[in-house]
């Protein structure tokens, strides 16, 4: 979290118990000196007691206002502006713990997808019933030009698109997390030393962790301070609740999803555009043209992977000796109270020395990833969630439908929900395996593409195999469209349920 800041100077007192001074000079304070030892007494005992400074420092920022203002700060390089968002709590919903040595932007669509993701999927559902009820009852007009009459809706993936983007981004979700730049007061010197001081107390405050995972996180002091500050304030807790209480999220989480869901909306929206003029090809053409899309999600799904391999690298290794700080860089300006030594003796409190530590960080983590970064990841719920345009689409069709016959408007609704929940849910499951086992680098970007290729191909030749499955051989058997769509969807549902028992968990 907080590697960037400067190592504690002493430019005010901390307490009475280190000066009768409430403002000592850095002049008067060099490092071995009696008052420097003082301070760093003062220093250890508040973090180790998990003790507030002064009342009002345990601050939190509410989620929607983190993510609607930290993009527009952040390109105007004001980000400590956020901090007149943050209000004073007595419990924190999340502690968002991450380095600032890494990517900006990656966090932040893993904050999206964390905190919005699920409530985006439902009221773009809602969204799109509501478009549904509305071309019903005539308020919403009919596409003309199309060639198929039961494309003459196309509301209902348009308000379903245009819902789930800006649910995403404007949720007004008013959990409290904390975030350093944004709950500890960058203009002031004192100010932050203060918010430094009082972080065992931010810490013990908070209910859950969020560790946005990254390359660097292992090797900052701070991160790893947060990390061993809210395990041991963790440790009445049962082994449920801990489990639950410290998320771990890998970098490529959320642009995963993220590019995963893209690509069906546009794929949505391209099969809708053609408007049927190619018949039963549409869907291979519309699938085509959305080829790089694809692409990206294939590729974006073995970046995934690959992280998880990188992440639990680190976490086998984790070693806070070899962690840096910023006083390990710049040494103690004027002074100033040197972080490591005093983090080093916290832990050494917390849990009888510094190895012990290392050992239970590495089994809590490690359990962690078991728990959240392979299957859980990549659940059923989560595959759905993504596939939410072929809903969308089913709407649409059964609405169109419905204006002509409700037996073929139910028999369009369970032929769409049976790609949605079943056949999908097949090809995803098949392909993130592929992407599990192929997940290294190819060695060249030709080789690169030409892998993308070869998984989006093999998964364009399963969907060709239900698409047969469904119109060759459950319509030639049964006359009525309704029991030809009820009988796909249990046979589809069917194999979906035998591959998600019998296919292997993905071994972290």
């Amino acid at each position: 979290m907080a590697d960037e800041m400067k190592p504690l100077p002493i430019g005010a007192a901390i307490g009475d118990e280190v000066s009768e001074s409430s403002a000592l000079s850095l002049a008067d304070v060099s490092a071995g000196s009696p008052n420097a030892v003082a301070f760093t007494e003062v220093y250890f005992e508040y973090i180790s007691s998990m003790t507030a400074l002064q009342p009002g420092m345990v601050r939190g920022i509410r989620v929607f206002r983190l993510l609607q203002r930290a993009p527009w700060y952040w390109l105007h390089g004001k980000l400590a502006k956020l901090h007149g968002f943050s209000e004073q709590v007595s419990q924190i919903d999340a502690f968002l713990s991450h380095s600032w040595h890494d990517v900006g932007w990656l966090k932040y669509v893993n904050m999206l997808y964390l905190s919005n993701g699920s409530f985006a999927f439902w009221m773009s559902t809602l969204s799109s019933l509501l478009a549904m009820a509305l071309f019903q009852v005539g308020v919403l007009p009919e596409w003309r030009g199309t060639l198929w009459t039961y494309w003459n809706c196309q509301w209902c993936t348009i308000f379903g698109i245009l819902a789930h983007y800006l649910t995403l981004l404007l949720c007004p979700r008013q959990a409290r997390v904390f975030l350093d730049i944004a709950c500890i007061d960058q203009r002031s010197e004192d100010d932050k030393i203060a918010g430094l001081v009082s972080m065992g107390a931010v810490l013990k405050s908070s209910k859950s962790m969020v560790v946005l995972w990254c390359p660097s996180y292992v090797t900052r002091l701070w991160c790893i301070f947060e990390l061993s500050a809210f395990l041991h304030s963790q440790k009445t807790q049962d082994l449920k609740h801990r489990r639950a209480n410290l998320k771990v999220c890998p970098p490529m989480l959320g642009p995963t999803l993220m590019v995963t869901h893209v690509s069906l909306s546009v794929t949505a929206m391209i099969y809708l555009s053609l408007r049927g003029s190619f018949g039963d090809s549409t869907v291979f053409i519309g699938g085509a043209v959305a080829i790089p899309l694809f692409c990206l999600t294939f590729y974006s799904a073995r970046a995934y992977f690959r992280s998880i391999d990188v992440l639990e690298g680190e976490v086998r290794n984790l070693s806070i000796e070899k962690c840096a700080s910023h006083c390990c860089r710049e040494g103690r300006p004027h002074g100033g109270i040197c972080d490591r030594e005093v983090i080093l003796r916290c832990i050494d409190a917390w849990f009888g020395s510094v190895s012990n530590f290392d050992q239970y960080a590495q089994e809590k983590l490690q359990m962690a990833l078991v728990d959240q970064l392979a299957d859980a990841v990549f659940s059923y719920p989560r595959i759905i969630m993504a596939s939410a345009p072929v809903l969308w689409l089913a709407l649409d069709r059964a609405a169109a439908e419905a204006q002509h016959s409700l037996h073929d408007a139910a028999a369009a609704l369970v032929r769409f929900v049976s790609w949605w929940v079943a056949v999908l849910p097949c090809i995803a499951n098949v392909i993130l395996r592929l992407s599990y086992k192929l997940r290294a680098h190819c060695g060249s970007f030709a080789l690169e593409v030409l892998s993308s290729l070869g998984v989006v191909g093999l998964a364009g030749c399963l969907a060709s195999a239900f698409l047969v499955l469904e119109r060759r051989v459950v319509w030639e058997l049964l006359p009525s469209q309704l029991l030809a769509s009820l009988l796909f969807l249990g046979l589809t549902g069917a194999v979906n349920l035998c591959l998600w028992c019998c296919l292997p968990r993905f071994r972290v």
